[in-house]
């Protein structure tokens, strides 16, 4: 029991802790880099490299473990609540892969969008105004 609750709340921690990173320098980044749009072409190689490193990068561990900690209670369900195994196995498999492809679609497919419409919004005035 000591060594279950170590891991539980030592995985937990590692979950809630990339949950936050990846939000605070997605967004940190996203805010910052548009008040500074007056930096044109600076600005998006600045940001183009935070918002794709940040954002895959903190795909990568948030999954990574979310994946290692429902996987930790799933085997200690496995060996001391055998009579919960195919419930809790099948409530992972759900609850996992629904998560993971609502949010990845959404959020990569939504911001994905709207990173390239401020993209082409910002290039279509500058020649706009340029010319």
């Amino acid at each position: 029991a000591f060594f279950f609750f170590f891991f539980f709340f030592f995985f937990f921690f590692f979950f809630v802790f990339f949950f936050f990173f990846y939000f605070f320098f997605f967004f940190f980044f996203f805010f910052e880099g548009r008040v500074f749009f007056i930096f044109f072409f600076f600005f998006f190689d600045i940001f183009f490299f935070w918002f794709f490193f940040f954002f895959f990068f903190g795909f990568f561990f948030f999954f990574f473990f979310f994946f290692v900690f429902f996987f930790f209670v799933f085997f200690f369900f496995f060996f001391f609540f055998r009579g919960f195994f195919f419930f809790f196995f099948f409530f992972f498999l759900f609850f996992f892969f629904f998560f993971f492809f609502f949010f990845f679609l959404v959020f990569f497919f939504f911001f994905f969008f709207l990173v390239f419409f401020f993209f082409f919004f910002f290039v279509f005035f500058f020649f706009f105004f340029l010319i």
